[in-house]
């Protein structure tokens, strides 16, 4: 039996609230909502815009909206009538980052396509 690699990376988790985390986790892992924030990183969008952009239906756009304004994800901008999403957390462009970097070079298997329009 060979012997297992050695490993130099250290524990870091000790001090997070890994609930937390999981459940920001969660959020954020839904396609349409990547690529909300994909958008949102680049410049602020009304939900009639991100719909246009996304080819969604706008009940469909604020649904995933709200969910990650209620995790403190987004916030809205009221601009006389509009109101435009901003990412308020900047965990998320590091986020974005390290997707962009690690799953672009690598082939991802891609699941059945099932309701990613949807907002679970």
């Amino acid at each position: 039996m060979s012997k297992l690699p050695a490993r130099t990376r250290a524990p870091q988790f000790d001090a997070l609230d890994l609930e937390a985390v999981a459940e920001c986790l969660k959020i954020v892992a839904h396609p349409v909502r990547l690529r909300i924030v994909d958008l949102l990183l680049a410049e602020d969008l009304t939900v009639n815009a991100l719909a246009a952009r996304l080819e969604l239906p706008q009940p469909i756009v604020s649904g995933h909206l709200r969910r990650m304004q209620a995790h403190r994800l987004l916030a809205p901008i009221r601009l006389g009538k509009n109101v435009y999403y901003h990412v308020t957390n900047d965990v998320l462009v590091d986020l974005c980052q390290c997707i962009q970097s690690n799953f672009t070079a690598c082939p991802v298997p891609t699941p059945a396509r099932g309701r990613t329009g949807s907002a679970p």
